[in-house]
């Protein structure tokens, strides 16, 4: 349980956080849900207490059991409580887990069929950033403890997966000395999402031996560096490895590209996602994952219809229990849902991360979000998302970007935030790269969760209008020129100045 002071911490930053959270036209069951989970957050996320017994929680929230049944899977998938039965039943607060937020965030990523190229480049990014900062709080006892790690790690084992984890688990290790919880949820979800894509299963028994060599290597030059505080001699490692791994496989993917491909996850196998999946019913997901295959194959467009319960259930060959518990799955990561009615069925949703983010922010506000890393992560990512947007969007995205901040300049209070959320959506999206847009939406989330309730909101509103004004001029003026370098910093100022709204 958290200490009182914490507590009293952790309710302020709830306040601005909650308020960013409601929508309109949601499901009860997830509105439920948030309900419970932020009832969690103002209790201090006491481990162990008990918050009633499904009857006495039915009374309170004063809905029926259907809608409440379906709160409580949300909440077990989020890994925040555990269902009991009996008469010591009820729901039971949980030690939210990093693998279990990690796991939410990656399988969205795979259910909205991400390509290699988007995933590899920007776990790269994150372990650039995760050396310096875990170097520069290096200690000797983190370097012994780096040096014995590496030193024990080299022997036999049972699948070239596990021997993938085992590398990457000593990269982990500096990651993990920075202290920045939400450096390290993303590190480790990405380090999955590549992990796959199952490339290591591929490889030719020869050249896997090679590059196994190479890698311990590189791993290995790496942690002694890290540990003698060289910074530099560990990111040019760092960055070696992921150049050799970079053109063995797109050499591969040349010789044969259906066996060695890097666009499409879901064309692949992706058993080993359902595998690293966590207190969860393996076969509903297998079914989820092939129900989100077929809809890239057909390439079905939001809106489009899949069939009836019945008319899916029989074409996968599953129970209807099964089929359900793949739904339940579709509609929290926000990919698919079923209609009511003559013209209903599993219709295919524009993919929504809401829950996703919502998911990764409570786990990291448990931990207890550290403003100044925080807002250190988001404007790294910031500019890094700006040089992405320079180089590719086109003046008429710009231009259209422009006039959407000059119109929430003109917006009343109240409607600020929502518009400033789907502006951040936008401009993220601009980088035509979804991973990195939505790493960059959980961070702003997470920012915005840090300042709470006493963060810049107590701007007055024309100073929000002025500055988004001053951005969106800026914006205009390095559109005009031909320098990425002054569009990617004036890039930067909007997102400053939109992103203050979510505060």
């Amino acid at each position: 349980m958290l200490e009182p002071g914490t507590q009293a911490i952790v309710r302020r930053k709830c306040a601005g956080w909650e308020r960013n959270l409601k929508a309109d036209g949601e499901k009860l069951a997830v509105r439920i849900a948030r309900e419970l989970a932020l009832d969690i957050l103002n209790q201090g996320w006491p481990i162990g207490h008990n918050l009633g017994t499904e009857a006495s929680l039915l009374r309170r929230l004063k809905v029926s059991r259907e809608p409440f049944r379906e709160a409580v899977r949300i909440l077990e998938r989020q890994g925040f409580v555990r269902a009991g039965r009996g008469r010591n039943g009820g729901l039971t607060i949980q030690t939210p887990a990093l693998v279990a937020a990690s796991n939410i965030v990656r399988t969205y990523l795979e259910f909205i069929d991400v390509s290699f190229y988007e995933a590899y480049p920007v776990h790269q990014m994150l372990l650039r950033i995760g050396f310096e900062w875990g170097i520069a709080r290096m200690t000797p006892a983190h370097a012994n403890t780096l040096r014995r790690y590496v030193d024990g790690s080299a022997h036999t084992f049972r699948s070239r997966d596990q021997e993938g984890r085992t590398l990457s688990a000593v990269m982990s290790a500096v990651v993990e000395i920075a202290a920045t919880p939400c450096l390290s949820m993303l590190h480790a979800m990405l380090t999955r999402v590549v992990a796959d894509f199952g490339h290591q299963e591929k490889y030719p028994a020869k050249l896997w031996a090679e590059l196994s060599h190479k890698m311990w290597a590189l791993v290995t030059t790496m942690a002694e560096s890290a540990a003698r505080r060289d910074t530099k001699s560990a990111i040019a490692a760092l960055d070696e490895s992921f150049s050799y791994v970079n053109e063995i496989i797109k050499g591969l993917e040349r010789r044969n590209r259906r066996v060695w491909n890097t666009e499409s996850f879901l064309s692949g196998s992706y058993s080993s996602a359902i595998l690293a999946q966590r207190m969860e019913d393996k076969v509903g997901i297998a079914l989820a994952y092939d129900i989100i295959a077929e809809i890239r194959r057909n390439r079905l467009e939001p809106g489009a219809k899949l069939g009836s319960e019945n008319e899916l259930a029989k074409r996968f060959g599953v129970g209807r229990s099964t089929f359900r518990e793949a739904v339940r799955t579709l509609e929290f990561f926000g990919v698919a849902t079923v209609q009511r009615g003559s013209n209903g069925g599993l219709t295919v949703l524009e993919p929504d991360p809401s829950m996703v983010i919502e998911t990764a922010v409570l786990y990291l506000q448990y931990l207890g979000l550290e403003q100044t890393n925080t807002d250190a992560l988001a404007d790294w990512l910031q500019v890094h998302m700006a040089k992405l947007i320079a180089a590719r969007a086109t003046h008429q995205e710009l231009h259209q970007l422009i006039e959407e901040v000059q119109a929430l300049a003109q917006t009343k209070p109240r409607s600020q935030a929502p518009r400033a959320g789907q502006l951040l959506h936008r401009w993220c999206n601009l980088a035509d790269n979804r991973v990195l847009a939505l790493c960059t939406e959980i961070v702003w989330a997470a920012r915005s969760a840090a300042r709470g309730s006493k963060g810049s909101r107590s701007k007055a509103q024309a100073d929000y209008a002025r500055t988004l004004s001053a951005a969106a001029s800026g914006l205009r003026v390095a559109t005009a020129g031909s320098s990425e370098q002054a569009l990617a910093k004036a890039l930067v100022h909007v997102a400053g100045g939109v992103s203050a709204l979510l505060a």
